[in-house]
C-alpha cells in the first residue's frame, strides 16, 4: 500500500510542476504606480475601475499581450491485429455522468454484491464478453481497458483531468480515483498515461476492495511510418465472505431480538482474499509505401497555423526590437546611403529594356480584363495558403507484437467444515486442500499469452489486381 500512495503522489506532484507555467504574461501597468507602499488597498486599478490589493496589473503591459493556447484534441483507438486507426467521439456531455462511478452499470444491467470495485456480471447474455482474455479478470471489465478501447490522443496543447469520487465514512465508505493526463511533443508524436486507483470498504463484513491501475501509451504519426504503444499494470484485490450465513437477517430483520448493522451480519467467510494481476504491453507500428496530393487543410489545422503564424511574427518583431531594427512603436530604423562621390559607370550603357519588357507583358485590353486578372491572382494565392501536401499510402508492410500476462492467487486462511461440497479426488480440484477442512488454501494461477504478427495491406481502389484491398 505504501507504494502505490508514493506513485499516487509522484504523479500528483508531476502533473502540478507541468501546470504550473503561466502562458500568460503578467505586471504592472506603466499608468498605475503605488502611491502608498504601506497601504497596498489604495491600488487602483484604472482598467476595471477596482481596486487591485494584490497588485497584479490586469491590463496589458505595453509591449506583451496575453497568448492565447490552442485548443484541439483528436481521439482514436486501434485494431489490435493491424493497428489501423478507428476515430472516435469523445464523450464531453454530464448527463449520466453520476452513474459512471457505479460498478452495476450506466444503467443498472450488471450484477454485483454492491461494493465499489466487487466483480460483476451481465444480466444481458448478448453483450458479454464471448472470448475472455483470462477467467479471472472477465468480471473486472469496469476497470479494465483492452487495447481496442484504449484511447489515443493527439491535442494542440497539455490536457489533465482529474475525478475524485467519495462517499460513506471510514466504515463503509468508498473512493475513487482517476487521473489523466495527455500532451504532444509535435505534430507528429504524442504521448499519454492514467491513473486509476478504487477503494471499497464494503457494506458487509470482509467485502473490501482495492484496485490499482496504470497506463502509459503513446503514438507516432509520420508519414511513412507510423507506430502505437502501450504498456499497463493492473492489480485487483478483493475479500471474499462467501455471502451471508442465514437469510432471514435480510429478508425478516424483525425477527431478531437485537438490533443490527450491516457489518454485523455473520458471513461464512473472513479471513479470504483473491489477487489478480495484470500486465499488457502492444506495440504495431508499420512503414508505408505511396504518394503526395494536395488536399484543402480542416477548420482545426487552419485555426493551429494561424496561431503559429502570429506566434512567429511576434517572435520575430520582438527579435528587431532587441537588435534595435525597430523602434518600441514599431516604425523601421533605416538608414538611407545614396551613390559614393567617387563611383563611375564603367562599360557600355544597358540597351532600352522597356520596350522589350513590353512586347513580352499580357496585352489588358479593358480594365475588367485587369480586375479579373488580379481577382484570379488573388483566389489562387488564397486556395494554396491553406493547402497541404497529403501522404497516401499504397502498401503498408506492418508488424504488431503482444504481451499479456495475468496472475490469479487464492488464500484461505480458514474454511468452514463441509463449506466445498466435493469431498471427494475424483470431484474436486482442491482434494488436497479440502481434505483437512478448516486448513489453509492457496491456489495460483498464472497465464502467458504472446502474439507476434506481421503482415501486408494493399489499400482499397490503389491495385489494379486487388481493387477491394487485402491484408494478409
Amino acid at each position: 500500500m505504501k507504494r502505490y500512495l508514493s506513485v499516487i503522489v509522484l504523479n500528483i506532484m508531476a502533473l502540478t510542476l507541468i501546470h504550473a507555467q503561466d502562458v500568460n504574461y503578467r505586471g504592472l501597468d506603466n499608468d498605475n504606480r503605488y502611491d502608498d507602499i504601506d497601504n497596498p488597498y489604495n491600488e487602483f486599478d484604472a482598467n476595471t475601475n477596482t481596486f487591485n490589493p494584490n497588485r497584479n496589473s490586469k491590463g496589458k503591459e505595453e509591449g506583451k499581450e496575453k497568448k492565447e493556447i490552442p485548443r484541439g484534441m483528436y481521439v482514436w483507438t486501434v485494431d489490435p491485429l493491424f493497428g489501423d486507426r478507428i476515430p472516435v467521439e469523445r464523450d464531453t456531455l454530464q448527463h449520466l455522468f453520476m452513474n459512471t462511478v457505479f460498478t452495476s452499470g450506466m444503467y443498472g444491467e450488471y450484477n454485483t454484491t454492491g461494493n465499489l470495485g466487487a466483480p460483476r456480471q451481465n444480466r444481458i447474455f448478448m453483450d458479454r464478453s464471448r472470448i475472455p482474455s483470462f477467467l479471472f479478470t472477465d468480471n473486472y471489465d469496469f476497470f479494465l481497458t483492452p487495447i481496442e478501447d484504449l484511447r489515443f490522443t493527439n491535442t494542440l496543447s497539455p490536457i489533465t483531468s482529474l475525478n475524485f469520487y467519495t462517499c460513506g465514512d471510514r466504515t463503509d465508505g468508498e473512493d475513487y480515483l482517476k487521473v489523466l493526463f495527455a500532451s504532444n511533443v509535435n505534430k507528429q508524436l504524442g504521448f499519454g498515461m492514467k491513473f486509476n486507483y478504487m477503494y471499497g470498504r464494503g457494506y458487509y463484513n470482509a467485502q473490501s476492495t482495492a484496485l490499482f491501475d496504470y497506463t502509459l501509451w503513446t503514438s507516432y504519426l509520420g508519414e511513412r511510418y507510423q507506430a502505437h504503444f502501450a504498456f499497463s499494470t493492473d492489480h485487483m484485490k478483493n475479500t471474499e465472505n462467501g455471502g451471508i450465513t442465514e437469510d432471514k437477517y435480510v429478508t425478516r430483520p424483525e425477527g431478531e431480538l437485537d438490533s443490527y448493522t450491516s457489518l454485523e451480519i455473520p458471513t461464512n467467510l473472513s479471513s479470504n482474499w483473491n489477487k489478480n494481476n495484470a500486465l499488457h504491453f502492444y506495440l504495431s507500428h508499420r512503414y508505408n509505401v505511396g504518394f503526395y496530393r494536395k488536399v484543402p487543410m480542416t477548420k482545426m489545422e487552419i485555426e493551429a497555423k494561424k496561431f503559429a503564424m502570429a506566434a512567429r511574427k511576434e517572435a520575430e518583431d520582438r527579435e528587431k526590437m532587441a537588435n534595435g531594427d525597430v523602434d518600441a512603436k514599431g516604425r523601421v530604423n533605416e538608414t538611407l546611403a545614396g551613390r559614393p562621390k567617387d563611383a563611375k559607370i564603367e562599360g557600355d550603357l544597358p540597351t532600352d529594356s522597356l520596350s522589350k519588357a513590353a512586347s513580352a507583358r499580357i496585352s489588358v485590353g479593358n480594365e475588367s480584363v485587369a480586375d479579373s486578372l488580379l481577382a484570379a491572382k488573388a483566389k489562387e494565392a488564397e486556395d494554396t495558403s491553406w493547402m497541404k501536401n497529403e501522404y497516401v499510402p499504397v502498401t503498408s508492410f506492418i508488424h504488431t507484437a503482444t504481451v499479456d500476462r495475468y496472475t490469479r492467487n487464492y488464500i484461505a486462511y480458514r474454511n468452514p467444515a463441509n463449506y466445498y461440497p466435493a469431498m471427494s479426488k475424483a470431484d474436486s480440484l482442491y482434494w488436497e486442500d479440502l481434505k483437512c477442512a478448516g486448513d489453509t488454501i492457496n491456489d495460483i494461477a498464472n497465464y502467458t499469452k504472446i502474439d507476434n504478427t506481421f503482415a501486408i495491406a494493399l489499400l482499397e481502389g490503389f491495385n489494379k489486381y486487388v481493387p477491394t484491398g487485402l491484408k494478409a
